[in-house]
């Protein structure tokens, strides 16, 4: 696959750490490597771009708070939403989940452009999170299982972050895109590929069809909104 302007700057970010980042694309890392035991004295020049470029753009306005973000919910709630909602500022969408399996009977997408990165500043959060009640050690191992297998699988959803373990419960895919990745739909492709990973796991690990229950599960979050 080519590597479109947008992905250059995140394949930067994360080649410091992982050169192998380039696999797949037709770009070349830049990678010098210090001798064995002797401390580099200069430090490679591509790491100056997160400082140089990334990380001034992020003191900016917010470029993910746009129409686009505002018109995300009406566009999923055309597929196998149960409910979705949201404004220029964020969004959240909700989808069918096994209630036996966890605190709730919906996983749950958003998207918060109001919560800035300590380091790159103004951007956008996007969160996949799945209700299961697994205990601390259990949410740890379960982020790891999922993180593995995504990684040794063809899954239809990108790896831009990490499945985490939630603080009361739970695990959540977490990704953050500086503000200096955002163009036109971009975001609206990087949400349907979240929803898409929920939908996936959802299906294969807990064979609990989408559209099968999502009638059901409607009906429910009706009811619990008063209606």
């Amino acid at each position: 696959m080519s590597a479109s302007r947008h992905d250059y700057a995140s394949l930067v970010i994360q080649a410091q750490e992982d050169p192998d980042t380039c696999t797949g694309t037709d770009v070349n890392a830049a990678v010098t490597f210090a001798p064995t035991g002797i401390p580099r004295e200069d430090f490679d020049d591509i790491l100056n771009v997160p400082y140089q470029v990334v990380i001034p753009d992020g003191a900016g306005p917010n470029r993910w708070a746009t129409t686009e973000l505002r018109d995300l919910p009406k566009h999923i709630e055309r597929g196998c939403c149960v409910l979705a909602s949201g404004d220029i500022s964020g969004m959240s969408a909700e989808f069918p989940f096994p209630e036996e399996q966890g605190a709730a009977f919906t996983s749950l997408l958003q998207v918060d452009t109001r919560a800035a990165h300590p380091l790159y500043g103004c951007g956008c959060m996007l969160r996949a999170t799945l209700p299961i009640e697994a205990g601390e050690v259990g949410a740890v191992n379960l982020a790891l299982a999922l993180n593995q297998r995504e990684a040794s699988l063809n899954t239809c959803a990108h790896f831009l972050g990490s499945w985490c373990p939630c603080l009361h419960g739970g695990v959540t895919f977490v990704s953050f895109l500086p503000n200096r990745l955002q163009v036109d739909g971009l975001l609206t492709g990087l949400v349907f590929s979240l929803g898409q990973r929920l939908r996936e796991i959802t299906e294969v690990e807990f064979d609990y069809k989408w559209s099968e229950h999502l009638s059901e599960c409607r009906q429910k979050k009706i009811a619990t909104l008063g209606g």
